[in-house]
């Protein structure tokens, strides 16, 4: 926990992103190493959902904010990599959905070419209903 001593330890609440339409897009060498190459501080070895240091992967989360009815939203229009194991990054887990807390540092921003992406698919998606 020195380690993060010199930089923000502030917790930001985030949760799971639909990672699903994330297989479209995928970086060289993959997320995981692509938060890897980003993070000044992070290690990478523990998931930041559950503690777990099996199976880690890239997860995709959005940030959360509680408005004043008490609610909780997350934004769709930023999203960011985190490590996750691969139990706490499966849609279909139970928990997929839980909101959790990470460092602010620890947020690293998919490259903005994917949320483009992601947005105009999400538009075309909504259109087409």
């Amino acid at each position: 926990m020195e380690k993060y001593a010199k930089h923000s330890v502030k917790p930001i609440y985030v949760v799971n992103a639909d990672s699903e339409d994330y297989t479209d897009y995928v970086p060289d060498g993959g997320w995981l190493n692509y938060w890897r190459e980003r993070c000044r501080y992070g290690d990478a070895s523990f998931c930041r959902k559950c503690g777990s240091r099996s199976n880690i992967i890239g997860g995709h989360v959005e940030p959360c904010t509680q408005k004043d009815d008490g609610v909780w939203y997350s934004r769709i229009d930023i999203i960011y990599i985190v490590p996750l194991c691969s139990k706490c990054n499966n849609y279909n887990d139970p928990d997929y959905k839980k909101l959790f807390q990470v460092k602010k540092d620890d947020l690293i921003a998919v490259p903005e070419e994917t949320i483009k992406y992601l947005l105009q698919k999400y538009v075309l998606s909504v259109t087409n209903m």
